[in-house]
């Protein structure tokens, strides 16, 4: 948080030795957060572009499958992931919108991968930002498989197809 003199002093010092670092890239600052820590978020991002515009701040977003309550907005999966976005480019102002799906599980695929790639991308034209899309390269937990070659390559070329411009793999 901004409010803390001493943490705004600890961020500075962060800045100063890491913003001119060659091998640096971005500030990440959390991973998955509920809508109601944007308007932080908001000024932690707008703080860091003004003291160090060279590097993006980086902040990872839920899938379409978090509940409410992870989200931080009510109503159904496409109302609330959608609220979810909308106060995040809105409150946020990202340079870049960074989500993670994990599609493969052991008994089904999950059903809202495309839901969610399609709600990305069109968030990111909205805001005018890429996008960056974290593929599952790995079993997260007993419900989940190893995706297989073919799998990962329909990851990759799917998100590349609604025009991520971005790509991570999650291994765990």
């Amino acid at each position: 948080t901004l409010d803390n003199p001493v943490k705004v002093k600890e961020l500075e010092a962060l800045i100063a030795r890491v913003s001119k670092h060659p091998a640096f890239y971005a500030y990440f600052l959390t991973d998955e957060p509920s809508a109601g820590h944007f308007p932080a978020l908001g000024k932690l991002v707008a703080y860091l572009r003004e003291k160090d515009p060279a590097h993006l701040a980086y902040l990872n977003l839920f899938p379409t499958y978090a509940n409410n309550e992870q989200l931080g907005t009510p109503g159904d999966t496409v109302t609330a992931y959608q609220k979810h976005l909308d106060l995040y480019t809105e409150q946020v102002q990202p340079d870049l919108i960074s989500y993670d799906h994990y599609h493969f599980g052991v008994q089904n695929d999950g059903p809202q991968y495309f839901l969610n790639l399609a709600m990305i991308r069109r968030q990111a034209l909205k805001a005018q930002v890429p996008f960056l899309n974290i593929v599952q390269a790995c079993s997260l937990s007993p419900a989940m498989r190893v995706p297989n070659e073919n799998e990962l390559r329909w990851l990759v070329y799917t998100s590349l197809a609604y025009g991520a411009q971005g790509l991570s793999y999650y291994v765990y």
